[in-house]
């Protein structure tokens, strides 16, 4: 069983009462079934997909064959691909900056935190 320390993230509740919280929402699903089928898309990604694609990157691809992700069309599904990314290869380290991205693309702090509760 792995262990995952909640109290570093900086959206976290101490583990039991973050787990007691995403518990007690769970009449209402915290993603819609679309968001649900992106996640599920998310996981077979990898991390490097989610990069900036710089010159050196672009040229590693061209040498090897490498094909990237194609971002989703919709933004708000796409921060949600990008954070479902994150989330399962992050292992608890999620930087701030994402988080919020995550919240500013219209998704809630439940949402991310559910998001990283199952990626865990």
């Amino acid at each position: 069983m792995a262990y995952r320390a909640f109290e570093e993230w900086p959206f976290a509740v101490p583990g039991e009462q973050a787990i007691a919280a995403v518990a007690e929402h769970n009449d209402t699903p915290a993603f819609a079934p679309i968001e649900r089928s992106v996640i599920a898309l998310a996981a077979h990604d990898k991390a490097w997909s989610v990069r900036p694609r710089t010159l050196i990157v672009r040229l590693v691809e061209a040498l090897f064959g490498f094909h990237p992700a194609t971002p989703l069309a919709d933004p708000r599904l796409e921060a949600l691909r990008r954070f479902a990314v994150l989330a399962r290869t992050a292992r608890g380290a999620l930087p701030a900056a994402e988080i919020d991205a995550f919240i500013a693309a219209g998704f809630s702090r439940r949402a991310a935190l559910t998001l990283s509760l199952k990626s865990s």
